[in-house]
């Protein structure tokens, strides 16, 4: 055996080990910090992160777009949710079994660019899985909230917050404020791109139905599935 045996752990390897909880709490501080600034800079240009997504996500792609770089988080969140649409589906039908028709007929449109018919079919399963679980909806204001605090939030966000406790602080913003998708068509100008679910069921967007359009409505969807399922 070779006299001039090596360290273990080498010297540079405890040098990382003890630095270790020092950088992981800091890591753990800007995580806190900026997640739900970047899940709300997300949600207002249509895009909403699942549970299955890496915990650093909504602060990476959060600092691209406050750097004014949407194009390049639209390209990144295009290829990363094209790639999980099989494994979004199976989620969604496993969890709503009795809506698996309908559901597979949403994401087969979208595969197959029928992309104003997925669009219009998952904005309708978005309240009906909300429906199913607490006869509440996504797409429609807390009258009760509005009036007594002039506070807006989806009726369903009360019956999700008395069982949820959101691991990452920031994944319930969708659920304390408006975002492009449900906002009142008046004020849909003041978001940086035009997606919201009245003026589509309403007939008055005609323009809607795009690939990235049909992406973001069904990360909603895989959004909201992960909220009111999740065990």
């Amino acid at each position: 055996m070779n006299s001039k045996t090596k360290n273990f752990p080498s010297d540079e390897l405890r040098e990382i080990l003890k630095n270790f909880p020092e950088r992981l709490a800091r890591s753990l501080k800007i995580l806190e910090k900026e997640t739900p600034s970047g899940i709300l800079e997300l949600s207002n240009y249509g895009w909403y992160l699942g549970y299955d997504s890496i915990p650093t996500a909504p602060v990476e792609l959060g600092r691209k777009l406050k750097k004014g770089n949407s194009k390049e988080v639209d390209e990144i969140l295009i290829e990363y949710y094209e790639g999980e649409l099989d494994n979004m589906e199976k989620r969604i039908v496993n969890r709503n079994p009795n809506r698996k028709l309908i559901i597979e007929e949403a994401f087969e449109n979208h595969r197959n660019k029928r992309f104003f018919s997925s669009i219009v079919l998952s904005l309708t399963q978005i309240d009906g899985l909300c429906y199913d679980e607490a006869k509440k909806l996504y797409f429609k204001n807390n009258i009760q909230l509005q009036r007594t605090k002039k506070i807006y939030k989806p009726e369903i966000e009360e019956k999700i917050s008395e069982k949820e406790k959101f691991i990452i602080k920031g994944f319930e913003i969708p659920l304390n404020q408006p975002t492009g998708i449900n906002e009142k068509t008046d004020n849909i100008s003041r978001f940086p791109i035009r997606l919201n679910r009245h003026e589509i069921l309403h007939g008055m967007d005609y323009s809607y139905g795009t690939k990235i359009n049909s992406l973001k409505v069904i990360s909603l969807w895989n959004y909201i599935n992960d909220i009111i399922r999740h065990k």
